[in-house]
């Protein structure tokens, strides 16, 4: 006796289809997308300041003589050199090299969501069924 088609049992007989189907899948790889270089050059510019600078001046200054240190002499009036030796100060530049700034490159990874579409495809299945030829009905 046979069981309703709806309860029969795979057998070795039974064909069977396997159906696949392509999964989209995205990945990532690392391209080179460009380069940076820390260049250092000189540039050259002019500063002006103002720096005091000091010196001495000569003058003659004439003061009478106070009554009580006026004392008679007998020497006569000489000739005599004096000499006193003036003093200025001169602006003297120079450079030197201090460390102001450290400038550096640095690396960081950002991650931003890519959007990908693609197509796939899938294997459909359906069954054909054809019926028997109809038996002639007397």
């Amino acid at each position: 006796m046979s069981e309703p088609p709806s309860r029969q049992s795979d057998t070795a007989e039974d064909p069977v289809v396997v159906r696949s189907e392509e999964q989209l899948r995205a990945g990532t790889v690392n391209v080179v997308v460009g380069r940076a270089r820390l260049i250092t050059s000189v540039v050259v510019e002019e500063q002006t300041f103002t720096v005091p600078v000091r010196r001495q001046e000569i003058r003659l200054v004439h003061e009478p003589v106070p009554e009580s240190e006026q004392v008679i002499t007998d020497m006569a009036p000489a000739e005599e050199t004096f000499e006193v030796v003036a003093y200025a100060e001169q602006v003297l530049v120079s450079t030197r090299v201090v460390p102001v700034e450290r400038v550096r490159l640095i690396k960081r990874v950002v991650t931003e969501p890519t959007v990908v579409t693609g197509q796939v495809r899938s294997e459909h299945v359906d069954v054909d069924i054809t019926a028997p030829p109809a038996s002639p009905t007397p």
